[in-house]
């Protein structure tokens, strides 16, 4: 039976000189991989780290690792395609230590990044999107305040079907309310 005790999360900036052979392999990963839109690809020390440069200039995305307990770096997440004139980003993310899903990091990794969100950037909004078989981060982003908002229908391929879009997203007043 797998440890369910939960552990503290941070996030912390993330940066090329941060990227390991660890965590390339974890995006080498189909497991870890299979529900991103990531998983296309051999990733490379220099290709991750020049990912990891790219996004850091990148003045509409906010990319971090994730930190828990004592385990240190087990995933990232991302804050990107921020479009200030609306004030809305997109998160994503992903956890790399296979031995700690289901341990409750992903929906303090998501709280740590919508307190970025709203508050270091002042977004009205945030949304996150991924194909209805990924129930782990379906529930890991209720669980941190989301509400689903649409499906859009066979909206990706995924290992050779159709599969469909499950939109989440999460407005400041709400956030404000359950944060008080």
């Amino acid at each position: 039976m797998p440890d369910t005790t939960a552990l503290a999360v941070s996030i912390l900036p993330f940066e090329p000189e941060d990227v390991t052979e660890t965590y390339v392999s974890w995006l080498n990963d189909p497991e870890v991989m299979d529900q991103t839109e990531a998983n296309t690809g051999t990733h490379t020390l220099v290709s991750t780290r020049e990912y990891i440069a790219g996004a850091n200039g990148d003045p509409n995305a906010r990319i971090f690792r994730i930190m828990a307990g004592g385990e240190g770096h087990v995933g990232n997440i991302r804050i990107s395609e921020i479009a200030w004139r609306h004030q809305r980003a997109d998160i994503a993310l992903i956890l790399g230590r296979k031995d700690l899903w289901g341990r409750g990091i992903a929906p303090q990794a998501i709280c740590r990044a919508v307190d970025v969100g709203f508050g270091e950037l002042g977004l009205h909004k945030l949304t996150a999107g991924m194909y209805h078989t990924n129930t782990g981060s379906i529930r890991a982003f209720v669980k941190a305040g989301f509400r689903e908002e649409a499906r859009l229908p066979e909206h990706y391929i995924h290992n050779g079907s159709y599969v469909d879009r499950v939109a989440l997203g999460l407005l400041r007043a709400d956030w404000e309310r359950v944060a008080g």
